[in-house]
């Protein structure tokens, strides 16, 4: 039966508690000296939501119960402090579809922008490769992608399908500086396809074609016999 108070409650000795939470007898909140101690905390005291701060074996530290498992760690939430999920070296913290968060070195984003308001630097988008898979500065060499940009679509099936390429690949070994071709790729009914390339002496050349394209004013295109065609109006 519930006892009801018309006033605050106060003891008669202003230095003496009125609750004392260590008993772990308050339904949301509660103070344990163990995870295990936690795990066997009565169910009738359980609660989503449920604060309770925990000696995990080294430190008092604040869980919030989140989950479904009362005594899976997993449905606990560490507030505040340092606590992250466990991650590689340089990849970046990202909320999943499933709400989940996690460290992973190829996150999915809607759309990005670099911006500079002021000073000397401009906004720049930077790609460093190295021959380390540690990351350390080690030389790279002949034939290493040494960056590329993908863009991609879903086909008739509603498959993930490469649509066009951007990618700098390394020519030769790497001395004082580093040499590299460019290559841009398009979308085609046969899949993404080389459509022009610089290479290392900034000499730009086509593909050849097999078979003659539509006709394009100002156009231009080799065939497989090495012949040169312009498109007129």
């Amino acid at each position: 039966m519930a006892v009801l108070f018309p006033d605050n409650l106060k003891h008669n000795n202003d230095n003496r508690p009125i609750l004392d939470v260590s008993n772990n007898q308050v339904k949301g909140l509660g103070i344990f000296a163990s995870v295990s101690d936690r795990n066997a905390l009565d169910s009738t005291i359980q609660t989503d939501g449920f604060l309770a701060l925990t000696n995990d074996g080294g430190s008092y530290k604040a869980f919030v119960f989140t989950g479904s498992t009362w005594s899976s760690e997993s449905d606990w939430t560490e507030v505040g402090g340092d606590a992250l999920p466990a991650g590689s070296n340089y990849s970046v913290l990202v909320r999943g579809g499933d709400n989940a968060i996690s460290f992973n070195t190829t996150p999915r984003i809607s759309a990005v922008e670099v911006f500079n308001s002021s000073g000397a630097s401009a906004p720049n988008i930077m790609f460093t490769r190295t021959s380390d898979d540690s990351g350390a500065a080690q030389a790279t060499g002949n034939g290493d992608s040494l960056g590329q940009i993908t863009f991609r679509g879903h086909n008739s099936s509603d498959s993930v399908t490469d649509a066009g390429l951007i990618k700098f690949t390394q020519v030769g070994a790497a001395g004082s500086s580093v040499s590299s071709k460019m290559e841009l790729s398009v979308g085609t009914s046969s899949g993404s396809q080389v459509a022009l390339t610089v290479n290392e002496e900034r000499v730009l050349s086509i593909p050849r074609l097999t078979a003659t394209p539509t006709a394009v004013a100002g156009g231009l295109y080799a065939d497989s016999s090495d012949n040169i065609y312009f498109g007129v109006v």
